[in-house]
């Protein structure tokens, strides 16, 4: 499961959305791929990709009334900058329903991105609000370009292998294993399956009693 799925996931008993996500473990990435330590440190250098690795983001100017033009794996769809950063800022406030109990760095990387990278991000887009600011997309997009690039990675590229998701409403969990959301009714879900992943998790997470 890639954490971009969590924003069309909604509980099959009563339709709630957003639902709320803990991470139990992430996939062992491969060789050419990022993982959570080597993120939170290419970040501190400024360099989150692998050298041979293509950046996700694509960033062009123009001379037409919309200016400069960006789109990735988040937004797909090529946009005017200053929209393209609100909709990315959306997608950080998306991440507060979003726990990770797998490794400490987990929970540092969330912050990271709730803080400092939705900071910059903010900033980057008052200034391109800004009319004397015209000519300058370039020059703000390089700025920002690691904190965009951090968020594709962690939300479209890493795979979470285990993980559970709990309706904020009736309070069911159902587990995430072999990086596949089970998001099944009661009538269809395997007891023993649920008592095994409990019995695996428990340490690491409260089960809601009621479910």
């Amino acid at each position: 499961m890639k954490l971009w799925l969590l924003e069309i996931l909604a509980c099959p008993l009563d339709k709630a959305f957003p639902l709320e996500l803990t991470i139990l473990g992430w996939q062992n990435p491969k060789k050419t791929h990022p993982h959570l330590t080597h993120l939170l440190e290419g970040y501190k250098t400024g360099q989150v990709l692998f050298s041979d690795m293509e950046s996700p983001i694509k960033f062009t100017t123009d001379d037409s009334e919309k200016g400069a033009i960006i789109h990735d794996e988040l937004i797909i769809k090529p946009t005017p900058f200053r929209e393209y950063l609100t909709q990315i800022i959306e997608k950080i406030g998306e991440l507060e329903v979003v726990h990770d109990v797998s490794l400490p760095t987990g929970e540092e990387l969330l912050s990271l991105i709730r803080t400092t990278i939705k900071s910059h991000l903010s900033d980057a887009l008052s200034r391109l609000s800004n009319p004397t600011t015209g000519g300058l997309e370039s020059g703000i997009f390089e700025e920002i370009r690691p904190d965009l690039e951090l968020l594709n990675l962690y939300k479209y590229y890493l795979e979470i292998e285990d993980a559970v998701i709990v309706c904020p409403e009736c309070h069911r969990w159902y587990p995430v294993f072999e990086a596949i959301p089970q998001l099944l009714p009661d009538g269809i879900r395997k007891p023993e399956e649920d008592a095994a992943f409990v019995d695996k998790w428990g340490s690491k997470f409260s089960f809601p009693a009621s479910s």
